[in-house]
């Protein structure tokens, strides 16, 4: 009982330390003057189509500027907190606590995470309110907490842990804040496209679109994705607690914790791991279709006089009967038939004067002798 009061006294003492922070405050002013310049549409003739077609427009520019900016601001918050730590000061007295180092160092990354993220939350309120008010602009709640979720989460705790982890192993909050934001830029400037974007810590490039109709594309990749960040963010902070130099407070065995930061170490990886394989597997699949094409692109084609499509839905699957005429216009002769066919559909029997004819198929490129 005694440790978790030491704990929320802790996480209460950081959030206060964070938000009377200047750094905080240009925060909330860098926030508050994207919304009132960028966000708020002043003039609703001038509004784009594109700014507000889908439930996503706003939401997603919001989350876009809000994971670049913050992502600055918590590097400077932590080497800050870093260099402010050496000297005496008002957190000595959370020295003092009978607390583990663990819980002692948790309850500093708390105390980041906390007031950063209520932060994020009434921006997205306030974005959602934006939302609901332009004219034309379709709403949907769950995006926005998707959004938050999904992509802000996610990149704050990768970035706090990060930060704490960097400042920790080199100790000098200078020096750490250089080697950040140096990282930071290259990956922002060239590990966004490689490796299909799984190093993106903002997921910038995710298509993450909402549509009325069929909603998030691709959402499994997605979350994938998202989760690859989350997981290494979180092994950051696992490795980076037993560097905290502070007599613990609490008798006991010292824990491990080089053991569940290697978990989600590995899990981060694996997850990394099958998000590219998908994506690479899709590449794939589209660079042998355009060979396909490419392949019999050069062949002669046959003319489609008329064409008659019978539909017959069943279910989440469907049933169609194709008829058509089919001319040789060319003065060569033909020794077989080219027919380009989606991907996804499957023919059962290909006939011609009720006899079946031979076929086969290589990829979208439908054969027959």
């Amino acid at each position: 009982m005694e440790t978790t009061t030491a704990l929320k006294t802790t996480i209460a003492y950081e959030s206060k330390l964070v938000k009377r922070n200047w750094l905080f405050y240009l925060f909330i002013l860098g926030i508050l003057g994207y919304t009132l310049w960028v966000l708020i549409p002043w003039n609703i003739n001038q509004v784009l189509w594109s700014d507000i077609a889908l439930a996503s427009s706003i939401p997603s520019r919001s989350i876009y500027f809000l994971n670049l900016f913050q992502s600055l601001v918590v590097v400077f918050i932590v080497c800050d907190i870093q260099r402010k730590q050496r000297k005496a000061e008002t957190r000595e007295v959370l020295s003092t606590r009978p607390i583990s180092n663990g819980k002692f160092f948790l309850g500093g990354f708390l105390g980041v995470l906390i007031p950063f993220l209520a932060a994020d939350v009434i921006f997205m309120v306030i974005t959602m309110f934006i939302n609901i008010f332009v004219p034309n602009s379709p709403v949907n709640i769950w995006v926005n907490l998707f959004y938050l979720l999904t992509r802000t989460l996610p990149t704050l705790i990768f970035i706090t842990g990060l930060s704490l982890l960097v400042n920790k192993l080199i100790k000098q909050p200078f020096i750490s804040w250089l080697i950040l934001i140096i990282f930071l830029y290259f990956l922002y400037s060239y590990l966004v496209t490689p490796l299909h974007g799984v190093l993106d810590f903002r997921g910038g490039l995710l298509p993450d679109s909402f549509s009325s109709l069929v909603g998030f594309m691709h959402i499994e990749e997605n979350l994938l994705q998202r989760s690859t960040i989350l997981l290494l963010g979180v092994s950051f902070l696992f490795f980076a607690a037993p560097l905290t130099k502070r007599l613990p407070g609490t008798p006991g065995r010292k824990p491990y914790y080089f053991i569940p930061a290697t978990l989600f170490l590995v899990f981060s990886l694996s997850l990394g791991y099958i998000y590219v394989e998908k994506l690479q597997a899709r590449l794939n699949n589209r660079i042998a279709y355009r060979e396909a094409f490419l392949k019999y692109n050069e062949y002669p084609t046959a003319r489609v006089l008329s064409h008659d499509i019978t539909y017959r839905p069943g279910g989440d699957k469907f049933t169609a009967t194709s008829r058509m005429n089919i001319q040789n216009q060319r003065k060569v002769e033909m020794d077989q038939l080219l027919l380009f066919l989606n991907p996804g559909l499957k023919i059962n029997k290909l006939e011609s004067n009720g006899q079946d004819l031979p076929f086969h198929r290589d990829h979208q490129v439908i054969i027959i002798k």
